[in-house]
């Protein structure tokens, strides 16, 4: 998210514009570090950051399949 200290300017209907084309700080942050060790040649082909992987007991349940009835 965005830092305590951060403050919105302009009408309300500009703030939300603001955050909705924000990136977080933590995801700027992470891009700019990566692509700063890739442009200097500091990577190889493993990855630089391992993201967590947050809802792993979702993708282990099946997908439900819903068909429509037409029986009526």
């Amino acid at each position: 998210g965005f830092p305590d200290c951060y403050q919105l300017r302009g009408s309300v209907k500009e703030r939300y514009i603001q955050v909705g084309n924000a990136v977080a700080v933590p995801v700027a942050l992470a891009l700019g570090y990566t692509l700063g060790l890739a442009i200097q040649g500091l990577s190889d082909n493993k990855p630089l950051i391992t993201l967590p992987f947050k809802y792993p007991s979702c993708l282990a349940q099946p997908l439900a399949i819903v068909e429509d009835d037409d029986s009526s």
